[in-house]
């Protein structure tokens, strides 16, 4: 099966998708840095999501990037170099969902990753009988699954379990987004018949020009939590 070239696929989405600003030579650059670089792209997000008013980041052959985010006035500065790009914190948190969308990896079922520390949902956190070896991994047992209307433009990455716990009877299952994801431990078994259909899933989702649960805009955000809220009670 031929590889797909990310970079076309991200030209495709930040070209044709719905966007309200100007993707400018410089923000496709950063776009494609962010592609290559999957640092640059996590250590952004997180940064936004914990309202940090900085970030920087040297990749190995290429200048510094820094990110300075103003959160009164929801504006972040990028910059690399001579390079500059301003972009609202909106702006931002969309182009990092197209970005995602268009070139994260999907692992295949039973694949275990680690967390990042901070991201840990709160399912993880309570187990403290797990060793540090074990502390933040998880099992997949379920990928790409899209929100029902009127939140159907964005997907949760994956479903999953505490590894080596498993599911429980009357648990929850665990949305985990890419975003939270540092690394994959083990990959699980993919023949041709997996393969195609993770390329069929991530297809789907650029054709429905779906985004992550990660990149939920603060109002959707809100609407989501009170209708969860809602159907809970009922």
């Amino acid at each position: 099966m031929a590889a797909i070239d990310n970079n076309v696929v991200l030209e495709h989405v930040l070209k044709d998708w719905a966007i309200d600003f100007e993707i400018t030579p410089d923000i496709l650059s950063l776009a494609k840095a962010m592609s290559a670089n999957r640092a640059i792209l996590t250590g952004a997000y997180r940064s936004m999501l914990t309202k940090q008013t900085s970030f920087k980041i040297k990749p190995l052959f290429s200048e510094e990037y820094r990110f300075n985010f103003d959160y009164e006035a929801r504006l972040v500065k990028i910059s690399q170099g001579e390079t500059r790009v301003g972009l609202s914190i909106d702006q931002l948190r969309l182009l990092l969902g197209k970005v995602d969308a268009a070139t994260s990896p999907i692992y295949s079922l039973g694949s275990i990753v680690k967390l990042n520390d901070a991201m840990l949902p709160d399912g993880l956190l309570d187990l403290a009988q797990l060793s540090d070896e074990s502390h933040g991994l998880v099992s997949i047992t379920g990928r790409k699954l899209q929100l029902i209307e009127p939140f159907n433009k964005y997907v949760v990455d994956y479903i999953a379990t505490a590894w080596p716990i498993g599911g429980q009877v009357g648990e929850q299952p665990m949305m985990v987004s890419n975003m939270m994801i540092d690394s994959i431990v083990f990959k699980g078994f993919s023949n041709p018949d997996e393969e195609a259909f993770t390329d069929a899933l991530h297809a789907a989702q650029i054709e429905a020009q779906q985004i992550s649960t990660a990149f939920m805009s603060g109002d959707d955000q809100s609407e989501f939590m009170k209708e969860a809220s809602s159907k809970s009670k009922n």
